[in-house]
């Protein structure tokens, strides 16, 4: 099915001026695809990242990707990637506890 001018020009303008906040999780680094209803509180939560497109459609300085900004986000993204690997590993450490308490007897082999 061919997309038509208005939805193509459509979809570039949500780029431009509804782009999503990107998430990080230990695996991907993206735009945030949940949906409205399944978005639950994250401690971490989403990065605003510089939109360069809005900035070359409209001129918006403040959208404008430059070498400090994008050393920021990618600091962040760094920090959010590390403190998800640290949760899952919180997670581990937790079944882990929990299997020795219930089965006391077996032994752990290192």
């Amino acid at each position: 099915m061919p997309a038509s001018i208005s939805f193509t020009s459509g979809r570039v303008n949500n780029l431009i001026d509804s782009r999503r906040e990107f998430v990080v999780t230990t695996s991907y680094v993206g735009p945030d695809r949940r949906s409205k209803k399944r978005v639950k509180a994250d401690e971490l939560g989403t990065i605003l990242v510089p939109n360069g497109l809005r900035h070359k459609a409209t001129g918006d300085k403040d959208a404008k990707p430059n070498a400090a900004r994008l050393h920021r986000v990618n600091r962040i993204v760094q920090e959010h990637r590390l403190r998800r690997l640290t949760i899952c590993l919180e997670e581990l450490a937790g079944e882990i506890e929990r299997f020795i308490v219930k089965n006391p007897g077996i032994p752990v082999d290192g």
